[in-house]
C-alpha cells in the first residue's frame, strides 16, 4: 500500500460484536505517522480503529466520547521489518482487563500510556453492519497505510491466542496456517490471487473490495518462513538421495547420500533434519547437524520398518510400516512414551499441522487428519498417486510424495485438491520435510 489511496473496504453483516479475533502481518516504509491496520463505523462519531498512533499501537472506540482505549507504551519503529499485531476483544469478560488483549509477535503487551477497557459486553463498531477498511480510517481518507501487509485473519464470536497464527521458530515468530473455525462474518486474506487480492479464501466468500490496488501491489515480500525450503529422500538403495530445495520449487540447491541403504522418512525440528531408515537390521532414526549428510547422534527405531517422521513442536513421532503402529516419543530420543495402532496397515508417511496429526499409508491410499495426537480419525480423503509415502505441512499447505509416481504434490490447505506437483530428483520417493513448521 502506498500511503496515499490504496486500501480495502467492506460493509460486512453484523457478526458477534462482543467477541472477535483480528491478526495480521504489516510491514511500514514510513515512520512517525498515524496509519491504520482495521477500523470501522459509520462516521468520525461512530468508530473503533486499530492503528499505529504515530509508532505505537492502539485501539480504540469512540461515539462522542471514549468507551475504550488502549495506547502502547512500547513504540515499534522498524521499517523492513515484518511485525504480527493480534487485537482480541473479548468484553464479555468478567475482568476488564481481560476484554482487550493485544499481542506483538506473540508477546501480549501490558504497559500503556493509556489504558482504558470496555464495559461489560460493550458491543464495538468492529463486525457491525458498517464501513469498514483496512489500510485507512473507514470514514475518511486519511491514516492510510504506507508498507505492506500479509496474512489477514478476522475471527468473528471467538477469542483466539497468538499460538492459533504462529509459533516461535528458534527466536524469531512465524506465521502458521489457523486451523480453526471463522464464524459467518469471518475472514481470510492471504492475497495470493493477483487478479482479486480482496478475496476471502476462509470459505466465507466475505471479500473486500480493492481500492486503487491491483496485480502491481502483490508482493514477494513476506514475513520469517512463509518463504520455506523442501526436503525430499529416495528410498532407492543407489542413490540413497537426500535433497534439499530452493523454497517448494524443481531447484535442487544441495544433496548429499543418506547412510541408510533404504531412506524412508524425514522431518525438521527447527534447527536439524530428522531422518530414518529401514535397512534390514540397521532400522534407525538420525538426527542429522543441521541440514548435512553430518550425523550427530541416532537410535534404533521402535518397531521395524520405520517410515513416517514428524515432530510437534515438543516430540517426535514416527510410524511403522511393518505393522502400522504410530509412536508418540519423549522429545527427540528412544524412549517411547505412547503408541496405538494407526488407521492404515503400512503408515509410510506422517505430519503436525499444528494441531493435529496427519498421517498416510499405502494400503488404503488415503491421508487421514487426527484429533490431536491420538487414534481418533476426524476426516480422510484419497491420495494423488497409488503409493503415498512422505508428508509435511510447510504451514499452509500440506505436501505429499508418492513412490509410484516420483511426484510430489502441493495441496490446497489441507485437502485433496492438487495446485502443483513436480517430479522428484530421482526414483522411489519416501520422505518429505520442510524448514517452515506450525508448531
Amino acid at each position: 500500500m502506498n500511503g496515499s489511496d490504496e486500501y480495502l473496504s467492506k460493509t460486512p453483516t453484523a457478526g458477534n460484536r462482543t467477541t472477535w479475533t483480528y491478526s495480521i502481518w504489516a510491514l511500514r516504509d514510513t515512520l512517525s505517522t498515524s496509519q491504520c491496520l482495521l477500523a470501522g463505523g459509520t462516521s468520525g462519531n461512530d468508530d473503533t480503529t486499530l492503528h499505529f498512533n504515530s509508532d505505537k499501537i492502539q485501539i480504540y472506540d469512540y461515539t462522542g466520547s471514549i468507551n475504550f482505549n488502549l495506547n502502547s507504551t512500547s513504540t515499534y519503529i522498524s521499517v523492513d521489518r515484518w511485525y504480527h499485531f493480534l487485537f482480541v476483544y473479548d468484553s464479555t469478560q468478567a475482568t476488564s482487563s481481560d476484554r482487550i488483549k493485544i499481542y506483538v509477535d506473540g508477546t501480549q503487551i501490558t504497559a500503556f500510556d493509556t489504558e482504558t477497557y470496555p464495559s461489560q459486553n460493550y458491543q464495538s463498531r468492529i463486525s457491525s453492519n458498517s464501513t469498514h477498511a483496512i489500510g485507512r480510517k473507514h470514514n475518511t481518507g486519511s491514516e492510510f497505510l504506507d508498507g505492506k501487509i500479509a496474512e489477514v485473519y478476522f475471527i468473528d464470536g471467538q477469542a483466539k491466542a497468538p499460538s492459533d497464527f504462529g509459533y516461535d521458530n528458534g527466536g524469531t515468530w512465524t506465521p502458521k496456517a489457523y486451523a480453526g473455525t471463522f464464524g459467518s462474518e469471518g475472514f481470510y486474506l492471504d492475497f495470493e490471487n493477483s487478479s482479486d487480492l480482496g478475496a476471502d479464501v476462509s470459505g466465507n466468500n466475505n471479500d473486500w473490495t480493492t481500492n486503487n490496488i491491483d496485480s502491481s501491489n502483490q508482493s514477494t515480500d513476506v514475513p520469517p518462513s512463509i518463504i520455506v525450503d523442501l526436503m525430499s529422500i529416495d528410498f532407492n538403495t543407489t542413490t540413497r538421495g537426500v535433497y534439499i530445495y530452493d523454497e517448494v520449487t524443481t531447484t535442487i540447491t544441495d544433496s548429499f547420500a543418506h547412510p541408510n541403504n533404504n531412506p524412508s522418512g524425514a522431518t525438521y525440528d527447527g534447527s536439524n533434519l530428522i531422518t530414518c531408515g529401514e535397512a534390514g537390521s540397521t532400522d534407525r532414526i538420525y538426527i542429522h547437524s543441521g541440514i548435512s549428510s553430518t550425523i550427530s547422534d541416532s537410535f534404533a527405531s521402535p518397531d521395524a520398518s520405520p517410515n513416517g517422521l514428524t515432530y510437534d513442536g515438543t516430540d517426535l513421532i514416527s510410524s511403522s510400516r511393518a505393522a502400522g503402529n504410530i509412536f508418540i516419543h519423549d522429545g527427540i530420543t528412544s524412549t517411547v512414551q505412547s503408541s496405538y495402532n494407526g488407521p492404515d496397515l503400512y503408515h509410510s508417511g506422517l505430519a503436525h499441522d499444528g494441531t493435529n496429526l496427519i498421517s498416510t499409508g499405502f494400503n488404503g491410499d488415503k491421508i487421514y487428519i487426527h484429533s490431536g495426537l491420538s487414534s481418533t480419525i476426524t476426516d480422510s480423503f484419497s491420495t494423488p498417486g497409488t503409493v503415498p509415502y512422505g508428508l509435511t505441512y510447510d504451514g499452509k499447505h500440506l505436501l505429499s510424495c508418492d513412490y509410484g509416481t516420483n511426484r510430489i504434490y502441493m495441496h490446497d490447505g489441507i485437502s485433496s485438491t492438487i495446485i502443483h506437483s513436480f517430479a522428484t530428483p530421482g526414483n522411489d520417493a519416501s520422505g518429505l520435510a520442510t524448514t517452515g513448521s506450525p508448531w
